[in-house]
């Protein structure tokens, strides 16, 4: 019996080594923390392609594959770990297993991410040549003769080195929903390179996402290990993709590489594998990771992809800083849009996302900052280049613009560069950094607008306008004391002044201020909220501050100076349930607040006059504002803002009494305030 089966054996393999140089050979399948590894031993011939199939059931001849699952097609280079190859200049194959060799060159590689339980998982693996495929089966060569158990599971990244440049990892994507994850890829078992750089220093770290630009590697993008402080880790991606060289760390229309129709969905899956790597490395970091403090960095592919990001996921981010971006495709003053209508589709066409926005929409950042206003963003730091062709000037003014009107907390700096980053403001970048790693997702920030100082970014032509210039940069609140409460939020204040690039050109100067990130500070619309401006304790500005739908409150234009001023808004004191409120620190030019409350659809009457401290002299503010009438409304309020003449004496008073209905109010009486130097915005 032994020499019968000895004899079978030989005369099979016989029969088989003629076979065995048309095919696949060396198959091997593993799989691991949901995840099939095969590999196997390409053909000597050149300009092989390889199709991977999988059963529950044994897969023997060419009929068995007519009921298996193609699962994709790869071709003879599949081996090839081409991020770390293009990032360190010297050719790597992908490692699959921890501490494993690198594969070899002639070695196939296919990874599959389990969608499904299976006790019994057959694969083979066939080959394709000229558009023909060779579907023969030889069990043991190039089809697994035992069945693999598979199970969902969350996928493990494998370290591919590691070193004084980090750590990097290899993640393998494919196109199939799991039970665990959408897909992250367009096309079945891409593999991808990330790069994790830790700081040295003690304490839990904040953690950097670094986008590099078109045409770099994960290893060259900004900012450098020697940029980051210690206590920030990096985290790096590498955006390569087939057909188009990079998805804009976005994604593609789902019919690549053939023509979208206009039913195509473009699909984020770019995004989405950011998300996946993020929340692997922090929940690998543990207690090590700080969540409040994540950032997102990059610059022209990058600066365009963070914007992308934020605009997915703002509530990850606690400040972002973006150089040489696009902010919105239908601007028509960059280059080569159809770089994007060959990943998005052509805009004309109108493709839409798998949530249905307009890919149009989706792009443009303005228009994702408005879509809900409910939901807090970062600060958001821009530099760009009037002479910047490749992305253009207009999509930065847009932004400008248009982040100023929706209120979002912004600083934008402009100069001459063309692409190049190294404009007026570069010197400037490493104090733009330290700013973005100071600042927490957990403490609030303001939006400045409106400030005085503010340069002429012009209309969005580009000799329109100064040079150089910044919205917001010489303005700023310090992040490490912003604090939030139930009730209160407190802010310092100020116009910079400390030897660098954007110190403010002035003293003094106004501009309004819209809290964010509030934490459980959280007004109702209607209620009354305080506002306060103190320089060493000293009121130099006062509201009463009502919210919108979305619970924000804005102040008019308050007065800033080098000095640190404190800045508090506060819910339920004492000023938010008077009958008659005057703003305290009036200024000659500037408004002044007043506010009555009442039953709604009563009557009431405003009397104004001048005086000192002793009270009313008799003579009247002047003209209108003297004597106000009117009746309130559903609310009970009525909140009054009056001009106040240029020429009011230093020390003299602002006297006030109300009529509500049939009662008289006490009289109230404010000081007038010294000028401040720089001109209310009413006088601009």
């Amino acid at each position: 019996m032994f020499s019968r089966r000895l004899l079978d054996a030989s005369l099979a393999l016989a029969l088989a080594l003629p076979f065995a140089a048309q095919v696949p050979t060396e198959l091997q399948a593993v799989h691991r923390a949901g995840q099939t590894f095969l590999t196997w031993r390409e053909m000597p011939t050149a300009n092989k392609r390889y199709r991977i199939y999988r059963s529950t059931s044994a897969l023997h001849t060419t009929v068995d594959l007519k009921s298996a699952d193609l699962l994709g097609e790869v071709d003879e280079r599949s081996s090839r770990n081409q991020g770390r190859s293009l990032a360190s200049g010297v050719e790597h194959m992908w490692i699959i297993e921890d501490a494993g060799a690198e594969l070899a060159v002639d070695q196939g590689l296919f990874v599959y991410t389990a969608e499904a339980a299976a006790n019994r998982a057959f694969y083979a693996v066939t080959s394709v040549q000229a558009g023909g495929e060779n579907r023969t089966l030889m069990p043991g060569l190039n089809a697994t003769q035992t069945g693999l158990r598979e199970t969902p599971a969350a996928p493990e990244p494998v370290r591919q080195s590691v070193g004084s440049e980090g750590e990097v990892w290899g993640h393998w994507v494919g196109n199939r929903d799991t039970p665990l994850q959408p897909a992250l890829n367009l096309f079945p078992s891409r593999g991808y390179d990330f790069q994790v750089q830790p700081g040295d220093a003690p304490g839990p770290h904040g953690l950097v996402l670094r986008l590099h630009a078109a045409g770099q590697t994960y290893l060259q993008a900004w900012p450098q290990r020697f940029e980051t402080p210690q206590d920030v880790d990096i985290l790096s991606f590498s955006d390569l993709m087939p057909y188009t060289s990079w998805s804009f760390w976005f994604g593609s229309h789902e019919s690549l590489p053939a023509a979208p129709t206009a039913d195509t969905t473009v699909s984020n899956y770019t995004q989405r594998r950011i998300a996946w790597t993020m929340d692997w490395l922090t929940a690998r970091l543990g207690a090590a990771h700080d969540p409040e403090r994540v950032y997102v960095i990059g610059g022209s592919m990058g600066a365009i992809g963070g914007m992308y990001l934020l605009n997915e996921y703002p509530e990850r981010f606690a400040a972002a800083l973006l150089r040489n971006g696009l902010y919105d495709l239908l601007a028509t003053d960059y280059r080569n849009p159809d770089t994007f209508e060959n990943l998005f589709g052509a805009f004309d066409l109108g493709l839409r996302t798998r949530d249905g926005l307009l890919m149009t929409q989706r792009t443009n950042a303005v228009f994702m900052a408005g879509r809900d206003l409910a939901q807090a963003w970062p600060i958001v730091r821009t530099l760009s280049g009037r002479n910047d062709e490749t992305v253009g000037w207009m999509s930065a003014m847009g932004l400008f613009h248009g982040l100023a009107e929706l209120g979002r907390p912004a600083v934008h700096y402009f100069d001459e560069r063309d692409h190049n980053p190294r404009g007026y403001w570069h010197e400037l970048e490493h104090s733009l950094l330290t700013r973005t790693f100071n600042t927490r997702r957990d403490r609030p920030t303001l939006r400045f607008t409106g400030c005085t100082l503010d340069d002429d970014a012009g209309d969005g032509t580009r000799t329109i306008g100064d040079a150089v210039g910044t919205i917001n940069g010489y303005v700023d609140f310090d992040p490490k004391t912003a604090s939030t409460s139930l009730d209160a939020l407190a802010f310092e204040i100020y116009l910079r002044a400390q030897g660098v690039l954007d110190d403010a050109p002035e003293p003094t100067a106004w501009a309004a201020l819209t809290p964010w990130r509030t934490g459980a500070f959280q007004p109702q619309p209607g209620e009354a909220v305080h506002y306060t401006l103190r320089e060493q304790g000293t009121l130099v500005d006062e509201h009463l501050l009502f919210p919108d739908t979305y619970g924000h409150v804005r102040t008019p234009p308050v007065p800033l100076s080098r000095t640190r001023r404190d800045c508090r808004f506060e819910r339920d004191t004492p000023a938010t349930h008077q009958e008659l409120f005057l703003g305290g620190a009036p200024i000659p030019g500037d408004g002044f607040q007043a506010v009555l409350r009442g039953t709604p659809g009563t009557s009431w009457t405003l009397f104004l006059a001048l005086g000192n401290a002793r009270g009313p002299n008799g003579q009247l503010l002047g003209g209108s504002s003297s004597l106000l009438n009117g009746s309130f409304g559903s609310s009970g309020v009525a909140d009054l803002h009056l001009p106040l003449p240029r020429s009011l004496p230093l020390g003299s008073h602002l006297w006030a009494r109300a009529r509500i209905d049939q009662h008289l109010s006490a009289p109230r009486n404010v000081s007038i305030q010294p000028w401040p130097g720089q001109d209310p915005p009413r006088f601009r």
